[in-house]
């Protein structure tokens, strides 16, 4: 039953706030929406760090979140791509809040002694295998030893000063090229001797998916919709039951690390969930539009971080809080309640997630 407070087209303060510093990254990984094979980015490249808001302005938006207490997410793209990304850190540091980023560790050898400076409390890690599968998927060779060297060098420093933080959780989206060894993925999080190893299912749409959003999101809201197109997949190439036997023995066989996989895992079909993106589970309330603020790179702010075709608001003209409960939001919330996640939505891991974990876990941030 889905709590009163989420049930409401006002909403309380979020208690995350993401801050999309960039678009721009190092890699090109086959499965992302940003700039995999069919990433929405990749024909858009010039101008994408023109649009790019201020350091100033990042800093006034996290004097907004401050007000709330929400933790603070760093992503792009690749965060550490961003030349402010130090400034920005320290910022929130100084603001008392929590803050983690998501990165894929390519910059980690060259800035592993700022980081540790910033005082950052998390690091999302994306490894997606083994050597050899990690750079297949990345599609550039040796991506995992510069990662591994990065890492190790911020353990060094770690060590020499004592410190706990920033605690490493390793994000592995299980796709056709690492499903068959996700087994290894243990052993792979030694290594990098990462806190947590988090086994994240693949988001994809398949064109019958994608066209259903369409349709579905237009009649909803008026406009169409793009960011669908970066998430087409017709075939997974992952045998969704073979590798539900796989996650099970890792739950239950690696005591002397954190695993976890996707929230309510023990009542979704990984056989299903790669089959095709048209079932949905019996999951009906995606909690974001209530708990979670997305500011992108241009200073536009969205619910929701990987399908961000509804706008609720422009921190260049708007202050967070008349954004967050704009007339934008209530009648995004408004439509949701009333009709349900559109079809994009079934295969996104944000509509499985048990909040309740997930705010302990963003209040503790490691």
């Amino acid at each position: 039953m889905v709590q009163e407070k989420y049930n409401n087209i006002i909403a309380q303060p979020p208690k995350s706030v993401e801050l999309q510093l960039t678009y721009c990254c190092n890699l090109h990984c086959d499965m992302c929406g940003q700039w995999g094979k069919s990433g929405i980015f990749r024909e858009n490249i010039k101008n994408l760090r023109n649009q790019e808001i201020t350091i100033d302005a990042w800093k006034n938006i996290i004097d907004q979140a401050a007000k709330w207490k929400s933790r603070i997410n760093l992503w792009g793209g690749e965060p550490f791509l961003k030349k402010d990304i130090f400034k920005i850190i320290k910022y929130i540091k100084s603001k008392k809040l929590k803050c983690s980023v998501v990165t894929n560790g390519v910059l980690i050898d060259k800035y592993y002694k700022e980081i540790i400076d910033s005082k950052l409390d998390k690091i999302f890690l994306s490894i997606d295998g083994t050597r050899e599968i990690h750079d297949k998927i990345r599609g550039k060779k040796g991506t995992f030893d510069k990662i591994l060297k990065g890492i190790n060098s911020l353990h060094d420093l770690k060590r020499k000063k004592n410190l706990k933080k920033p605690y490493i959780e390793i994000l592995c989206t299980i796709n056709k090229d690492n499903n068959k060894i996700i087994d290894k993925m243990p052993q792979v999080s030694r290594i990098f001797n990462a806190d947590k190893l988090d086994l994240a299912l693949l988001m994809f749409a398949s064109s019958k998916t994608a066209n259903d959003y369409r349709k579905e999101f237009t009649n909803r809201f008026g406009f169409l919709p793009k960011s669908q197109n970066g998430w087409i997949l017709n075939k997974t190439g992952v045998n969704g039951l073979k590798l539900s036997e796989k996650i099970n023995k890792m739950l239950y066989h690696n005591n002397d690390i954190f695993i976890k996989t996707i929230d309510n895992y023990k009542t979704i079909s990984f056989k299903k969930w790669y089959a095709g993106s048209e079932y949905r589970f019996g999951f009906n309330h995606c909690l974001s539009p209530w708990l979670r603020l997305n500011i992108m790179p241009n200073g536009k702010a969205n619910f929701c971080i990987d399908f961000p075709d509804y706008i609720i608001g422009d921190v260049k003209k708007e202050s967070l809080s008349k954004i967050w409960n704009s007339e934008k939001a209530k009648i995004f919330r408004e439509k949701y309640l009333k009709d349900g996640p559109l079809p994009i939505c079934n295969r996104c891991c944000w509509l499985y997630n048990n909040y309740s974990r997930l705010i302990k876990e963003w209040k503790h941030e490691g």
